[in-house]
């Protein structure tokens, strides 16, 4: 005779051959724990009735809280700064969703600080103009020191004068010797603080008035200003680059020291002036031209070459005792 089997949770009293507890349902032989919450077998097997205990409920939130945890990391890591260079970009998958904006950098952020606005670049000045800017400062300068060359020839009728210079010029003063009388004869000159000084052969020093300027060489070959010149050009000289310019109509000056005149007319006359100067602006060689005029001489002409060295180079001048 088999025996009736006590149900471990309700404690009822149930048939030998049933499996289940009549009352509660609870498996034959089940685990319970001793707040009745069944642990193993029950009323959790395959049975919808089934309630699950506190213990049970709570491994079932803390399986839920792990698997979370680790889904949130593994998202943080695609989306965080580390990402792997193969993760795939997010983008949005329906229009509903926002597509996500750079952040905004502050300004403040050196790393990030906007690129200053570039300056607007000069436009370059042409080397042969800067050359005549460079020549018209030279020149203003009432000290200018240089040694000149020069040989030229006049005609007034049917008198006729050859001439040479090698003088040490500062400013409008000059000393050194002047070959005059169609080459006939070689003079010391100088010229300091308006006054010509003339020694000739076998004479001794005699000097006169030039207060009025008519031998001083400044300004530089009468260039009261370098606007009348006309616009440079660039030129090859024996293998040298140089800039070569020439006078305008404005241009005007006396003829006196140019052309070796005596008393001759200094204003209104047809003169033109040509020069070759260094693209830094210093004065290599001028030609002076005296175009033709009636006289009553007779038609008055000349040209002068001058050829310049030693520019910038102190000098001094000394009148004579």
């Amino acid at each position: 005779m088999r025996q009736m089997w006590d149900c471990p949770k309700c404690h009822s009293l149930n048939q030998p051959n049933s499996a289940r507890c009549y009352h509660c349902q609870t498996l034959r032989g089940a685990a319970v724990a001793a707040d009745g919450t069944v642990v193993a077998g029950g009323a959790g097997s395959g049975n919808p009735r089934t309630r699950v205990g506190p213990i049970g409920i709570l491994a079932i939130l803390l399986v839920l809280a792990v698997v979370v945890g680790v889904g949130l990391t593994a998202a943080l890591g695609h989306i965080g700064p580390a990402a792997s260079p193969s993760a795939p970009s997010m983008a949005a998958t329906s229009p509903s969703q926002t597509a996500m904006a750079p952040p905004t950098a502050s300004p403040s952020d050196p790393a990030v600080a906007p690129s200053p606005t570039p300056t607007p670049r000069a436009t370059a000045v042409p080397i042969e103009q800067a050359a005549v800017v460079h020549f018209g400062a030279l020149i203003a300068k009432k000290d200018l020191a240089y040694h000149m060359e020069v040989s030229g020839s006049s005609t007034a009728g049917t008198f006729r004068n050859r001439f040479r210079y090698s003088l040490d010029v500062v400013g409008g003063d000059f000393r050194g010797t002047l070959t005059t009388r169609d080459l006939a004869a070689t003079c010391d000159g100088v010229r300091k603080a308006g006054r010509i000084y003339a020694r000739c052969p076998g004479t001794a020093w005699a000097s006169r008035d030039d207060s009025g300027g008519n031998w001083s060489f400044w300004p530089f070959m009468g260039l009261a200003d370098i606007g009348n010149l006309n616009p440079p050009t660039l030129i090859k000289a024996n293998g040298t680059t140089l800039v070569h310019v020439t006078s305008t109509g404005t241009y005007s000056t006396g003829i006196n020291r140019m052309l070796n005149f005596a008393n001759a007319q200094d204003t209104g006359l047809p003169v033109s002036l040509e020069l070759w100067i260094t693209t830094s602006g210093i004065p290599v060689k001028a030609v002076f031209r005296l175009g033709a005029i009636q006289t009553g001489q007779g038609t008055m002409t000349g040209k002068g070459t001058y050829v310049f060295t030693h520019v910038g180079r102190k000098v001094t001048i000394r009148a004579p005792k």
